[in-house]
């Protein structure tokens, strides 16, 4: 028979439970640790912005059960009520409160802790000779094994085997909201492979991600500006004209779409945003940016002088193949077309001469196994230069065309890429 090897949530699982029990030594036995146990398994998930999210829960869920739990026990005795119907009214009354609580503050997903620390305060320990001393330890022993089981989750232990092999990979080729996708690019990081990212949008579009995963670097608008995550600098590689930003932009405005001019400025990444009143799929995109840190959205053009790296818009379906005519006609720049729904696209602008070709060279990957990932690259110099190229099903018929000329490698599932490249030596 087969056996599943034991992955690393459970040995997590258990480094957590360890620590909680030593804390528990360090505090000489004065909470219960075995709610601190609890919740360090619990909360021990996959990646860390789900440990993040199950943490939340239990904290709030926590708080709100303990404020309540002590609430009537302090009732209860004010009043010296001592009947066990009365006792009972009250427990259940309060239950109902506590649910409606979490569905006023919107975290209804916190109300079955809530309720069970609000029932282990009044029933099982109401009778404690201190029950508030109680409530106060259950709290503190959830919030001690949510601690841990963060802090034991964020620590990377990168494996000797992965050294000298880098995976640059496309987030159009992959679902970056998916768990799965997540633990694969974690488990290659672990491995000691170096990940670097392409990305149509600014890293803040991306934050869910990279909460995760953290790149060695990040190539943003097919390679014309660089981003590294460590320190936060932009590093532009090239940009539109000043001539054809104002073209462009003015097109765009005359199409009734809203433009997003991505400018670079020292560590800051000033978004200008032109046009009429947004269609709901440009303000979706432009709330997602104006949370982004780092990130300076402004309405107004950027000036003449300023650098454009890309220029970013939210054109309906109907309309691209006349916009793909004009902007041809304009020359010097590269159209990257990525489809968000039947009826809309995102259209991506850069440079002609930006290349992801180019990143690499600035990355230093010379002597280095490098594997590309992809959908929307359709660079033959980076295919060519790859060791390994696998091709998302995603992938335009221009991408698969010219990996097929450099021998890629068709991919259906960009995990099995992944996984292709944690069995390289």
């Amino acid at each position: 028979m087969h056996l599943p090897p034991i992955g690393k949530r459970i040995l997590k699982s258990a480094a957590a439970v360890f620590f909680c029990l030593l804390l528990d030594q360090l505090r000489q036995g004065a909470g219960i640790v075995f709610y601190s146990c609890i919740a360090a398994v619990l909360c021990m998930q996959q990646d860390v912005s789900s440990s993040v999210r199950i943490g939340r829960n239990r904290v709030i869920g926590t708080l709100i059960g303990g404020v309540f739990g002590m609430l009537v026990l302090v009732g209860e005795r004010w009043s010296s009520l001592d009947h066990w119907l009365l006792h009972a009214l009250i427990v259940s009354a309060v239950i109902i409160g506590i649910i409606y609580l979490t569905v006023l503050l919107h975290q209804t997903s916190a109300s079955y802790i809530s309720c069970v620390v609000f029932l282990s305060v009044v029933i099982s320990h109401g009778h404690d000779a201190d029950p508030f001393l109680f409530a106060m330890n259950r709290v503190l022993d959830t919030l001690i094994g949510i601690a841990v089981a963060y802090a034991v989750n964020a620590v990377h232990i990168p494996w000797r085997r992965g050294e000298g092999r880098a995976c640059l990979c496309d987030l159009s080729a992959i679902d970056g909201r998916s768990a799965a996708f997540r633990v694969q690019l974690r488990r290659l990081q672990e491995r000691g492979v170096h990940l670097y990212l392409h990305a149509l949008l600014p890293p803040g579009a991306n934050a869910d991600l990279l909460s995760d995963v953290h790149p060695q670097g990040i190539a943003l608008f097919g390679g014309s500006l660089l981003y590294d995550p460590q320190s936060g600098h932009y590093q532009p590689l090239c940009s539109l004209s000043a001539q054809i930003g104002r073209t462009v932009m003015d097109l765009l405005r005359e199409s009734g779409c809203t433009s997003f001019a991505y400018v670079p400025c020292r560590d800051i990444l000033q978004i200008h945003i032109s046009g009429e009143a947004m269609d709901p799929c440009s303000e979706q995109l432009f709330q997602l940016l104006r949370r982004a840190p780092a990130h300076a959205c402004i309405f107004s053009p950027p000036a003449p002088t300023q650098a454009i790296s890309a220029i970013s818009t939210v054109i309906a379906s109907e309309k691209l193949p006349s916009f793909e005519a004009q902007m041809k006609a304009i020359g010097d720049i590269r159209l990257y077309v990525w489809p968000l729904m039947p009826t809309h696209a995102l259209v991506v602008l850069c440079p002609a001469q930006a290349s992801l070709h180019q990143a690499i060279d600035q990355w230093q990957m010379d002597g280095v196994h490098l594997q590309v990932i992809t959908a929307l690259m359709d660079e033959e110099a980076l295919f060519a230069r790859c060791d390994t190229l696998c091709i998302s099903e995603r992938a335009s018929r221009e991408v698969r065309e010219a990996a097929e000329r450099c021998g890629g490698v068709g991919i259906q599932d960009p995990i099995r890429a992944i996984r292709r490249c944690l069995r390289v030596r």
